[in-house]
């Protein structure tokens, strides 16, 4: 079910980021990986410690 949303989401717009993190992490937690790869498309990096006071991770 969760999967045709964001298959529906993603006709409207194919390019629609959050929408192809949130079906990535859908793909690896159900176990599969590869398929999540290709909506992260840069593969899975290690964040870096932020600098500065917003919080948020550069």
């Amino acid at each position: 079910m969760a999967r045709s949303k964001f298959n529906q989401s993603l006709a409207l717009n194919p390019r629609h980021t959050m929408t192809l993190q949130l079906r990535g992490d859908l793909f690896y937690h159900s176990g599969e990986p590869a398929l999540a790869l290709t909506d992260f498309k840069v593969g899975f990096q290690r964040y870096k410690p932020c600098s500065g006071k917003t919080g948020l991770n550069e």
